[in-house]
């Protein structure tokens, strides 16, 4: 192939990206939840007493020094697939986060996986929700993030892969922070 073609393809795939970020993006709050003032300890019992199915990773991860907000708070979650984001044939979860703080939606923390579990009794039977997080690394080293979820056996709150290079569907739907709008 010439060097030019190349060049014009480049630049093509360059302005569509672009052209996509440029779109109107327009977002719902999907769920405004309450966060801080339970340790993970304390968010892990809540969702097993309440019958809650919770994965192994995860429960090993609320036991450890599980960060969590000193003080508690209010924050508006959006939820957006990764096609909405402008993947229409998926992505990794580096090109994902780059896409959504260029939204400017922010990264959740990662207590909104355990409390959007808690908060989010409603879901949708088959609605599974990546959590847009740091991943956490458990005791045995296994990297992940929180998927929170509702299927045939019940509702779920479990580790999924963290790795950024992991290639996401795009029909994966992930939850970020909609920052609070100054008045």
């Amino acid at each position: 192939m010439p060097m030019h073609f190349n060049w014009i393809m480049n630049y093509i795939v360059i302005c569509l990206t672009f052209a996509s970020l440029q779109t109107p993006f327009e977002t719902k709050v999907f769920k405004s939840i309450k966060i801080g003032a339970k340790n993970g300890q304390e968010l892990a019992g809540e969702i097993k007493s309440n019958g809650m199915i919770i994965g192994e990773w995860t429960k090993d991860v609320l036991n450890q020094k599980f960060p969590v907000g000193i003080k508690e708070q209010r924050i508006n979650l959006v939820a957006v697939s990764v096609e909405d984001l402008g993947f229409r044939r998926g992505a990794r979860r580096d090109e994902i986060y780059s896409r959504a703080k260029a939204l400017g939606f922010e990264l959740c923390p990662s207590e909104v996986g355990p409390q959007l579990r808690l908060q989010h009794l409603d879901q949708p039977l088959y609605e599974w929700l990546v959590i847009g997080m740091r991943p956490i690394t458990s005791s045995d080293g296994g990297f992940g993030i929180f998927l929170v979820g509702h299927g045939h056996r019940g509702i779920y709150l479990i580790g999924y892969y963290g790795d950024e290079d992991y290639f996401w569907d795009k029909d994966s739907r992930f939850v970020f922070v909609q920052p609070q709008k100054s008045r």
